[in-house]
């Protein structure tokens, strides 16, 4: 495997890696590699599927279980999977062979199973799905297993029938301590899930777990390092002669990434259920759309952006206006950031404050980079000279800009006064008129719309073609 990794590195090498290679952990991303596997290894002991099993355990086997379980994390199967995909990417065994992966289908988890389809055949794929399976199940399972230990030992044994030998604990009904288990588990999620409507909102309602949103809000931590960034030192970004479009050309380089490197889910403490913050960053100069944006965004080599985007927003006054009977007049579009209606003054300012989290956390980030590669760091915007949280709120409204404006349109039942469409996507009122796109909903999913959309224009479609009886498959 060694001396196919070579090849592969000489063949096809990897950009920021110490001459391409494969085999070192001198590169842009080793150090975040060594480091992520270190952070995987403590996370066990933060991992519940652990702790349920260490419940049903003794302290000597539950310890020895942990130490296992994180060497396990730090050295996965997949890493050695994903090495031996790319030592047999020129074997006629390979999936691929003889052209080696795409980036779609790198992105999409198959180099474990096309390396294991390569040293196994098919069976290589049947087992890599099995542990798959396994992988799946593991955590009910443990649930289950903890859960059946405690009713068993904990309960029965201690208050019910003290005098229960093991053969009396194990032959009656074991089957009925996992739907126990199960049952009060489901049980106590939706005890918590209505005690926290009760919390945020006072009452425990249909309206209470109905909000709509009109767009979210982002905002560019943006810093400048003293030299280029390697991994994009040579790019030129589309014009003439550009190193990094030629590697694209040979499934290489950085263009084979979407540019942002890290991407972070947090939940801020002015969430109201969900995780609200999507913090991602590259080595770009980003402060927003506007023409020539994307100019600046390229004009050099020395900038790392962190975007903050702010999803789940409070924000519900936006408003769409025509201003005159031609549908090729621009509309007036005014998302109304953070300019509430007085009744809204305190949603609103949660909005801020989760804002203002993303950007400490951003802080907090750059503040412990170790400037060994990067040099030292300069903040280009906002910049330390926002001291309070008041100013950096103010920065906030100044700054932030709309992202993915939706829900104008929303479908609703009959009834709702805010329904324009119907479950068929009907304008209500109007005949043979439709609407399909971002503005359906009533309130935006997740972080990024594109996924609903194409859901969304699916759904439409098999609607249309059953109204004029056709078929979607055409």
């Amino acid at each position: 495997m060694y001396d196919l990794l070579v090849k592969a590195s000489a063949a096809r090498a990897v950009a920021g890696n110490l001459e391409g290679s494969y085999l070192t952990l001198k590169s842009d991303s080793g150090l975040m590699l060594v480091s992520c596997s270190f952070a995987l290894m403590g996370t066990v002991y933060l991992d519940q599927r652990s702790w349920q099993r260490a419940i049903a355990s003794r302290p000597t086997t539950a310890v020895r279980g942990y130490i296992m379980r994180g060497v396990r994390h730090s050295l996965r199967i997949c890493k050695y999977l994903g090495l031996a995909a790319v030592a047999l990417t020129d074997n006629p065994a390979f999936p691929t062979y003889p052209s080696p992966m795409s980036s779609s289908q790198v992105s999409a988890g198959l180099s474990a199973p096309f390396g294991c389809v390569a040293i196994l055949g098919k069976q290589g794929s049947i087992a890599r799905l099995l542990t798959l399976f396994m992988a799946v199940t593991l955590s009910p399972s443990s649930k289950l297993i903890a859960m059946s230990s405690i009713l068993t030992f904990d309960v029965y044994k201690t208050y019910i029938k003290p005098s229960a030998t093991p053969e009396q604990l194990i032959r009656p009904k074991p089957e009925s301590l996992p739907i126990s288990g199960a049952l009060g588990g489901l049980s106590a999620g939706i005890i918590a899930w209505l005690a926290t409507l009760h919390v945020y909102f006072g009452e425990v309602t249909v309206a209470s777990n109905d909000t709509i949103h009109s767009c979210r809000y982002e905002i560019p931590v943006v810093y400048k390092t003293q030299d280029d960034f390697s991994m994009t030192a040579k790019c030129t970004f589309g014009k003439p002669g550009d190193p990094g479009l030629e590697d694209w050309n040979h499934q290489r380089g950085p263009y084979l990434s979407n540019g942002l490197i890290f991407g972070i889910v947090k939940k801020s403490s002015q969430a109201d259920f969900d995780p609200d913050l999507f913090i991602f960053g590259g080595p770009t100069f980003f402060r927003g759309y506007y023409p020539g944006y994307s100019e600046l965004t390229t004009s050099d080599k020395r900038h790392f952006t962190w975007a903050v985007l702010k999803a789940h927003t409070h924000n519900q006054d936006g408003t769409v206006m025509l201003t005159s009977a031609d549908p090729r007049d621009v509309p007036d579009i005014d998302f109304n950031n953070f300019s509430t209606t007085s009744g809204e003054t305190q949603t609103a300012e949660q909005d801020l404050g989760a804002i203002a989290e993303g950007l400490v956390f951003a802080h907090r980030i750059m503040d412990d980079v170790i400037p060994v590669a990067t040099g030292p760091l300069e903040e280009v915007s906002p910049g330390r000279h926002l001291a309070s949280t008041e100013q950096v709120k103010e920065f906030i409204k100044n700054e932030a800009w709309g992202h993915h404006a939706s829900c104008s349109c929303p479908i609703g039942a009959d009834g709702d006064p805010k329904a324009v469409l119907d479950s068929r996507f009907r304008v209500r009122g109007v005949s043979n008129l439709r609407v399909v796109d971002a503005s359906v909903f009533p309130r935006i999913p997740g972080f990024f719309i594109v996924i609903p959309i194409y859901m969304v224009s699916e759904k439409a479609t098999d609607v249309i073609l059953e109204d004029i009886g056709g078929s979607s498959h055409v």
